[in-house]
């Protein structure tokens, strides 16, 4: 019989060749602790830029790096595993909704999405930055208490998706 780890790392093999990504190196530095070996790059390619994401400027590889962790994940106790971190990376190109940060001139957005967490539904906040050829996440937090109606309608952020 499997058991879920294999297919849980089956399920990332997969993505991995179908992306020509590095997850599995990513869910490995999270289960080192967020350590990185010897001359390991630090960052890692997850994932390439939606046709969604393309419309609103985003292009090219999605990256990730040890600086994008939010420690506001575990505020309440909530601790995302292995599975849930591949679950946000997956909807990353499909999010419900997109604001852009300003000033405009820093390229930057907060994607919001959604990830099933011990039985509750959970608003996913990801800040990605634009670079010169590719799309950084610079931060992920779960944002529990985040009121949908307030996306975009605030002083760092416009909502540019769904279009207002």
């Amino acid at each position: 019989m499997t058991n879920l780890n294999e297919i849980l790392q089956d399920k990332i093999r997969l993505y991995d060749q179908e992306n020509g990504t590095e997850l599995a190196r990513f869910v490995a530095f999270l289960e080192r602790g967020k350590v990185y070996e010897g001359n390991e790059a630090r960052f890692f390619h997850i994932g390439k830029t939606g046709e969604l994401l393309q419309k609103y400027g985003m292009k090219g590889d999605i990256t990730i790096g040890r600086s994008a962790f939010s420690q506001r994940h575990t505020v309440v106790g909530h601790q995302l595993d292995d599975n849930d971190w591949i679950k946000v990376i997956k909807n990353i190109n499909n999010p419900l909704a997109i604001a852009e940060y300003l000033p405009k001139k820093e390229k930057s957005f907060r994607l919001y999405t959604t990830i099933a967490l011990e039985g509750n539904v959970v608003c996913v906040g990801v800040t990605l930055k634009k670079t010169k050829n590719n799309v950084e996440i610079c931060n992920i937090g779960t944002a529990f208490w985040r009121d949908i109606r307030k996306i975009g309608n605030s002083e760092n952020e416009i909502l540019i998706y769904p279009e207002p």
